[in-house]
């Protein structure tokens, strides 16, 4: 939500208090942030531009302030400077951007900062749902999609496992110096719970996946995460793994299970199947 403190910019949210970046962070998943010099007001224009595939998601904020250029280490602009830059904030953390677009004489054409936008739109963690499918596996910058297939009754605990991976993947690419965080060989990962009450037939003929739905047995309910399955999908080429490298099965309980499938997937070592 959009409190008194902003100030609308057709499209863009002007920030008058600092404090409210971390209230907003706290409530969205994805937040845009732009720094900018504060002589510069066309820029909210070109970014409303820009921005306009997004349809309004995620939310962008503006602001001039030097505390925030200083708490995301961004040299504060001249007075005179039309440069800026776009920090994306997500899965609710105010700290670590997960990247940044600054502007340059190679940069500031509208369609990289269009691409830009598209690209740092999802976040870590989700749930696949019929709205958000499209989104999500055919978006632009093609992802790789870790699937946790389980029964509604595990939402809760899905999710916050998921959150925990994610969390734990974003470090572990921070650390490893790739190009933007949570991003493997420069592939963006995304990790999704699908239900497989709703979804079952479908993941069944898409990845194989015969996952227990609380409609069908009392296992379904009582599943823990041991029992659930997981995918990596690769929906732009309609493939998918289920194995790491040495053919061992994706574990949703262990997180080296994962990160090691990721990195096989993406780096071309692994099987694949193909999907449908």
């Amino acid at each position: 939500m959009v409190s008194a403190d902003y100030v609308t910019s057709r499209g863009v949210q002007v920030l008058e208090k600092d404090e409210d970046l971390e209230k907003t962070v706290a409530e969205d998943d994805v937040v845009y942030l732009l720094l900018h010099s504060p002589s510069d007001t066309e820029i909210l224009e070109t970014i409303r531009e820009a921005s306009a595939p997004l349809l309004g998601s995620p939310q962008i904020l503006a602001s001039s302030s030097p505390a925030l250029f200083s708490k995301y280490s961004v040299p504060l602009p001249s007075s005179s400077s039309s440069s800026y830059t776009l920090l994306a904030l997500k899965d609710h953390d105010f700290t670590t951007p997960s990247s940044l677009f600054q502007s340059s004489s190679t940069t500031s054409s509208s369609t990289a900062l269009q691409k830009w936008l598209l690209t740092h739109r999802l976040p870590t963690t989700l749930e696949l749902t019929q709205d958000t499918f499209q989104g999500v596996m055919n978006a632009p910058q093609k992802p790789l999609v870790v699937i946790f297939a389980a029964p509604e009754g595990m939402k809760e605990k899905v999710m916050q496992r998921l959150r925990d991976v994610g969390s734990k993947w974003k470090v572990r690419t921070e650390s490893k110096g790739e190009k933007e965080v949570g991003e493997v060989h420069g592939r963006q990962v995304v990790f999704a719970w699908m239900d497989s009450g709703r979804w079952g037939e479908w993941m069944k003929n898409m990845y194989g996946i015969v996952a227990p739905s609380e409609g069908e047995s009392e296992v379904g309910k009582e599943a823990g995460l041991e029992d659930v399955k997981v995918v990596i999908a690769d929906h732009s080429r309609l493939i998918y793994y289920d194995t790491d490298h040495l053919q061992n099965p994706i574990k949703a309980t262990s997180s080296a299970s994962i990160f090691a499938a990721l990195d096989d997937a993406a780096s071309g070592l692994s099987s694949y199947k193909h999907s449908e």
